[in-house]
């Protein structure tokens, strides 16, 4: 998914949330991307 399509599946939630757990996934590693530029979980 691209990082617009993630916000757009959580528009519920607090920005800063999202934001808080994109910090904790890319500090963990669990982020990867394809050919594409969208994100995968690892």
């Amino acid at each position: 998914m691209s990082f617009y399509a993630i916000l757009q599946a959580l528009e519920d939630v607090d920005y800063r949330v999202i934001l808080q757990a994109w910090g904790i996934l890319r500090e963990k590693d669990l982020l990867a991307r394809d050919e594409e530029g969208r994100y995968l979980l690892r």
